[in-house]
């Protein structure tokens, strides 16, 4: 009686194992664009719907907010630049533009996001579109300080 038990406590183990590493499979709870958008489609204002535990100025990076024009410039506001640290744009407005972009899921499909230059030309930033088949997130991932998990910024369209 006592090895059915056994037998019974190992399977249901086995299978909880087995669910939390497939759960790990994918780096963030949301499907990445795989379909290349159209700038109109990005186009919009997006505020943050989350961002990690563990990210300096979380507080004040929850008040950001970043306007996508379809004519290709950008805004950032609602945040200094300097609590945006790693997590948004360096540069409170300037260009964007679709980019290709991997590693945001295990398989390292291509998938796309916003590449972002300031005025200059000079420092150029990008992050992960969320959405399939039409995206309604940006992704800012930092894994500058926190080598293995790393900090993100996700933010949701809330309207043109």
């Amino acid at each position: 009686m006592m090895g059915r038990l056994g037998s019974t406590v190992v399977k249901i183990l086995t299978v909880m194992a087995a669910t939390a590493a497939l759960s790990s499979c994918v780096l963030f709870k949301h499907e990445p664009t795989l379909t290349k958008p159209a700038m109109r489609d990005l186009a919009g204002t997006y505020v943050v719907e989350e961002v990690s535990w563990r990210a300096r100025n979380k507080k004040a990076l929850k008040a950001a907010t970043i306007h996508l024009s379809a004519d290709g410039l950008y805004r950032v506001s609602g945040v200094a630049q300097a609590a945006g640290g790693m997590l948004l744009p360096p540069a409170n407005s300037g260009t964007w533009e679709v980019y290709a972009v991997w590693g945001l899921d295990l398989g390292s499909r291509q998938n796309w996001g916003v590449l972002f230059s300031e005025p200059t030309g000079k420092v150029n930033w990008s992050c992960h579109c969320q959405g399939e088949p039409k995206p309604w997130g940006l992704l800012f991932t930092d894994y500058t300080v926190h080598k293995q998990l790393g900090d993100h910024l996700l933010l949701r369209r809330s309207g043109p």
